[in-house]
């Protein structure tokens, strides 16, 4: 199954360039209304603390955005370097260059958040951030075909199921709980939106042939 606006580098980041300007959104909305509501001392420190790493973690796709949307690295070259410690080559390809940079881009941004739960000391926070992060990061050779270990078709698997729940499910139901909240409301709304789509054409390219073939699960 192909949605033809999918098929598109230009689409696809632009899909990314919007994600970015969300999390970056967000990240000064959290900070805003801990003022608003006069938080302060240690629950300040932690928003603003997230607030950092949402700017950098916004700005990363943004800047995934536009190398997908323009098919050519970052002028400042980041990601080839982020993607050689995992002996990645990025590539630009619709099916399968681009679905393994933005899990690479995913992975990095979640251990960034793996680093926010360890100021606000959440543990289950830590443990999702840097596993999940970790996990995404390795991944993104194996999608692209560039390393085909014999667990490969493991992390497939693994790939499918986060994807259809924390990107397809629940986006969704973040979306419609953000219905009605206000400024914030508006924001999560968009971010479900956003996230849904992308999560559709991340779903769709593990779904196809070039893929499965490239990771071992051509019998799923």
């Amino acid at each position: 199954m192909e949605i033809p606006f999918l098929q598109e580098n230009k689409n696809v980041g632009l899909l990314l360039l919007i994600s970015g300007l969300i999390t970056i959104l967000g990240g000064i909305l959290l900070v805003a209304l801990r003022i608003n509501y006069h938080v302060s001392g240690w629950y300040l420190y932690v928003a603003i603390i997230a607030m950092i790493i949402a700017i950098i973690s916004g700005l990363l796709y943004i800047l995934a955005g536009l190398s997908v949307r323009d098919s050519k690295d970052d002028q400042f070259g980041l990601f080839p370097k982020l993607a050689a410690i995992v002996s990645l080559k990025i590539e630009y390809d619709i099916k399968v260059g681009v679905p393994a940079f933005i899990f690479l881009v995913m992975g990095v941004t979640m251990i960034l958040s793996g680093i926010v739960s360890i100021f606000a000391l959440d543990v289950f926070g830590i443990l999702i951030g840097f596993i999940l992060g970790i996990f995404y990061v390795l991944s993104a050779p194996m999608v692209a075909g560039q390393n085909k270990p014999d667990y490969a078709k493991i992390f497939w698997l693994v790939l499918v199921i986060l994807t259809l729940v924390f990107g397809i499910i629940l986006a969704l139901v973040g979306a419609i709980l953000s219905i009605g909240a206000g400024v914030w409301g508006i924001a999560g709304v968009l971010s479900g939106i956003v996230t849904f789509i992308i999560a559709l054409y991340l779903l769709l390219a593990l779904l196809s042939d070039d893929i499965k073939n490239n990771m071992g699960a051509d019998y799923f």
